[in-house]
């Protein structure tokens, strides 16, 4: 192997520890944010039906916000002012909320049946959680198949699968923040 090669090697693990250690992972505190939200807003479908959309109307955006101001606080503390990375995430989580507006849309014209919405918004977020765990974040991709499997819950089983999935999605939710503050644990 020529010394090239290998120089060219070495940079590239230093660069990837680098990226691991840097990149994509905010502060535990936006997992135990979402398990929270997720607990409740999921439970509150299985015993409020239709009224669990003013929940989400609510909590969605104020959930978004308290994540930014989580992300950029803990941010600043660290020293990492990575504006490009801020915004990347912000686009990708508007992304997925703007999508979920657009698919209430068949619904309030009478087109789409409204039971058929919410296992649907479950699908686009589950979409999102495993886009993001490829592209920003990998400690959330894995939440992603603890919410397809809740879809199937949601679609085939009648009793409390709402309730059941968000406590499968607040767990994993809750496990990964446990263990990004145990990764940051000095050791």
């Amino acid at each position: 192997m020529s010394d090239v090669n290998r120089i060219q090697e070495d940079m590239g693990y230093v660069r990837e520890v680098i990226e691991r250690s840097e990149g994509g992972r905010g502060p535990s505190s936006i997992y135990y944010l979402w398990a929270a939200i997720t607990l409740v807003g999921f439970s509150l479908a299985d015993v409020a039906g239709p009224q669990v959309g003013l929940f989400w109307l609510v909590a969605g955006p104020l959930g978004g916000w308290l994540t930014y101001r989580l992300a950029k606080r803990a941010n600043t503390r660290q020293g990492r002012l990575n504006r490009r990375e801020g915004q990347r995430h912000a686009l990708h989580w508007n992304a997925m909320m703007v999508t979920i507006m657009l698919a209430i849309v068949p619904v309030a014209t009478g087109t789409m049946n409204p039971e058929a919405l919410s296992p649907l918004i479950l699908l686009i977020v589950a979409f999102s959680y495993f886009l993001a765990g490829v592209h920003l974040d990998r400690t959330v991709g894995w939440i992603s198949i603890l919410m397809i499997g809740g879809y199937f819950l949601v679609l085939f089983v009648p009793t409390y699968p709402w309730t059941i999935t968000g406590v499968a999605v607040a767990a994993g939710l809750a496990i990964s923040g446990f263990r990004l503050d145990r990764s940051r644990e000095p050791a």
